[in-house]
C-alpha cells in the first residue's frame, strides 16, 4: 500500500503548497545533504536546527515531496519547483507517526512496500 501525499493530508492536518496530492511518497529521507532524485524529505526539527531550512537543498537534489514544519515558502520557490509536492505539517514526526498508525490499523496492511524497501509501521518509524 503505497504512502501518497493526499494521506498526509487527511490524517495529519497537512497543508498543500503546491503539487499534486496523487504523488506516491518514496524512499523517505531525512538528511538533504543524501536527497536523492524522487526522494521524500523529511524536514524534522532537532534540538539544534530545523531541517526545514534546508528544503532547497533538497529540491535541487532532485527530492519531489516534501514534508515540513515551521518555515515559509517563498512564492518564487513555489513557482520554481511547481511540479513537485510541498506540504506543511505541524510536526514532521508527528505527521510520520500518524501515517505510521493509519497503515498498520483496522483492515490496512500492517506492512507496505514501495520500489526501495518493505515497511513495517515499527521499522518506519524506528528508521526515520
Amino acid at each position: 500500500m503505497d504512502i501518497k501525499v493526499k494521506d498526509f493530508i487527511r490524517i495529519s492536518k497537512a497543508e498543500l503548497i503546491c503539487g499534486d496530492i496523487e504523488e506516491v511518497c518514496e524512499n523517505f529521507c531525512k538528511d538533504s545533504r543524501e536527497v536523492k532524485k524522487g526522494d521524500t524529505y523529511l524536514g524534522i526539527k532537532g534540538e539544534n536546527t530545523n531541517g526545514s531550512i534546508y528544503y532547497e537543498q533538497a529540491l535541487e537534489k532532485g527530492a519531489k515531496v516534501l514534508i515540513l514544519q515551521d518555515i515559509e515558502i517563498p512564492e518564487d520557490v513555489q513557482n520554481k519547483y511547481k511540479n513537485r509536492v510541498i506540504i506543511l505539517v505541524k510536526n514532521v514526526i508527528k505527521a510520520i507517526q500518524d501515517i505510521a498508525k493509519y497503515k498498520g490499523s483496522g483492515n490496512n496492511w500492517k506492512c507496505w512496500k514501495n520500489q526501495y524497501k518493505r515497511y513495517c509501521c515499527k521499522c518506519f518509524i524506528t528508521e526515520i
